[in-house]
């Protein structure tokens, strides 16, 4: 079932460093300044961890 305005956003990195590094960039520090200006009431933040991936 599809919520109305729910975005998922899927992204895929390297490893755990990659991702910290990420998270303390310039410009995420700027997006979570301004999230809320554009109506973002609610971000869940979930890891996973594959041991493998291949095209299908």
């Amino acid at each position: 079932m599809a919520d109305p305005g729910l975005i998922r956003v899927f992204e895929v990195w390297r490893d755990s460093a990659a991702l910290d590094a990420h998270f303390q960039t310039l410009h995420m520090a700027e997006w979570c300044a301004h999230w809320p200006n554009f109506g973002v009431s609610d971000r869940r933040l979930f890891a996973y961890e594959n041991a493998s991936q291949r095209p299908l």
